[in-house]
């Protein structure tokens, strides 16, 4: 499993992440522009799109990266609806799947499970993407990680992470 990130920051964000059997973003708040002057990724190979919350750093350019890509848009449902509230007046012809927190799916070869975060947002979502021999954790924009996820991403072979601090939990003994 490859990786890049393509954005992290105020200014915008967005990952790449790829088996070489799925190509798939994660948050959209870099321009198409922007991406294709940072990387060589053909983003038109995109199937699929994780939004992590929908802070407009994470979500700027959904609709334009939707529309070229054709890709399904991976969100929760009140992220979501607070998205089209505050930036968008409408995604109509844009695929949605609504996604929860704890329940696994399969997207192809990848095993996917969205986790729940901790951040001023609607919600707050990080990701495991694993395949037959790797998996990758994703966990941006939260305060913390909630002790339940650590032993999960203690056991991915990549962690993008940015956190303001651990869970004091994660030192004490049980």
């Amino acid at each position: 499993m490859k990786f890049q990130v393509i954005g992290s920051g105020s200014k915008g964000n967005c990952t790449y992440v790829s088996d070489n059997n799925i190509n798939i973003l994660i948050d959209a708040g870099i321009s198409i522009k922007e991406i294709n002057s940072r990387t060589s990724i053909d983003l038109t190979n995109i199937e699929a799109i994780f939004i992590t919350h929908e802070h407009i750093d994470h979500v700027k350019y959904i609709e334009s990266i939707a529309r070229l890509t054709n890709a399904i848009i991976y969100v929760n449902e009140k992220t979501f609806n607070k998205m089209i509230l505050k930036y968008f007046k409408s995604l109509d012809g844009i695929k949605v799947k609504f996604i929860e927190p704890n329940k696994p799916f399969k997207l192809k070869d990848i095993k996917v499970m969205a986790l729940n975060l901790q951040h001023d947002a609607e919600n707050c979502y990080g990701y495991i993407f694993a395949n037959k021999t790797q998996a990758l954790g994703y966990c941006t924009d939260t305060g913390y990680i909630p002790v339940p996820y650590i032993d999960l991403l203690r056991k991915v072979n990549s962690l993008i992470i940015e956190s303001k601090q651990l869970s004091k939990k994660l030192y004490e003994k049980e």
